[in-house]
């Protein structure tokens, strides 16, 4: 989980945690863009279920709110679990 989390530190910019992280209001409209989504008809595969756990862990382990929350248990942490269900997506094929 630590590494995940360096590398979301070290990746996500100002303009990111703006856009991405605190201005998603989970419409779920990127899901009509997104072909493996399409193809599957999926949850697990819609944008906003992986970029959820993105956030979440921004939230828990990065923001300085988040992780004097997550601490508290007011806010639940992601697990390797988590990361591991997101990494099956890698995994997926859309057939041609």
């Amino acid at each position: 989980m630590q590494k995940f989390v360096e590398a979301v530190e070290k990746e996500l910019t100002a303009e990111d945690i703006d856009t991405s992280i605190e201005g998603c209001i989970g419409c779920g409209n990127c899901g009509h863009a997104c072909p493996w989504y399409i193809v599957t008809d999926d949850p697990k595969y819609h944008p906003k279920t992986k970029a959820d756990v993105v956030r979440k862990v921004y939230k828990a382990y990065i923001d300085p709110a988040g992780k004097i929350m997550a601490n508290l248990g007011l806010i639940k942490k992601p697990t390797v679990k988590d990361l591991e269900d997101m990494r099956e997506f890698k995994k997926l094929k859309l057939k041609k």
